[in-house]
C-alpha cells in the first residue's frame, strides 16, 4: 500500500551569513526557491507545506508565480498569513489526474530557527500523513529522485531515513 508521504520546506530564514536573501536569488532565470519547489512537486509526495517568516512577502510572491507558471490548477484559501496562519493551494498537472497540495504556513518564531519552522509546519501535515520529509528550501541541488529515493526507503523500512554521503550522515 503507498503511504501518504508530507514534505515541509523549511523557507523562513533570514539569510543572514548569505548577505541577502538567497531563495530570490536567481540562477539561470529562476530563484533558489523555485527549483526547490519544483523538485518537491515533481517527487512522489501527497502534500508539500512551505514555511515562510523573514521577508514572508516576497517568498510568497516567487512561491505564487512558481505555482502559476508550472501548474494549472490552484484555489487559495487565504491571502494575509499573518492574520490567517497558512494558504492552500491546490494543483494538478496537466496530464496527470492526481493532485497535491500545497499549503504556505507562516512561522511568527523564524528568528528562532529551524526547530520553529518545523514546529510549525508540523501543525499543517495532514492527518492522513505517514511521514515527513523535511527539506530546506536553500538547497535547490535537492534532486526529485533523491526525495524519491528517500520515500522508497521508508516504504520499504517505515523507519526513520536519514541520508549518507561518502559516509557522512546528512543534516
Amino acid at each position: 500500500m503507498k503511504k501518504f508521504i508530507s514534505a515541509i520546506l523549511l523557507a523562513a530564514g533570514k539569510s543572514k551569513r548569505f548577505g541577502k536573501h538567497k531563495l530570490l536569488e536567481k540562477i539561470n532565470n529562476k530563484t533558489i526557491i523555485e527549483y526547490s519547489i519544483e523538485n518537491f512537486i515533481a517527487s512522489s509526495i501527497n502534500e508539500l507545506i512551505i514555511v515562510v517568516g523573514f521577508n514572508a512577502k516576497a517568498i510568497n510572491r516567487a512561491i505564487i508565480s512558481c505555482i502559476s507558471k508550472k501548474h494549472l490548477t490552484h484555489s487559495s484559501s487565504a491571502i494575509n498569513l499573518k492574520k490567517t496562519p497558512v494558504l492552500s493551494f491546490l494543483i494538478q498537472k496537466e496530464h496527470n489526474s492526481s493532485s497535491k497540495k500545497i499549503k504556505i504556513a507562516y512561522n511568527t518564531n523564524y528568528n528562532y530557527g529551524k526547530g520553529s519552522s518545523i514546529s510549525c509546519g508540523m501543525k499543517f501535515v495532514s492527518k492522513k500523513s505517514d511521514a515527513v520529509i523535511i527539506g530546506l528550501a536553500d538547497e535547490p541541488l535537492t534532486s526529485t529522485r533523491f526525495i524519491n529515493n528517500v520515500i522508497e526507503k521508508f516504504n520499504k523500512k517505515k523507519q526513520i531515513i536519514v541520508p549518507y554521503f561518502h559516509n557522512k550522515k546528512g543534516r
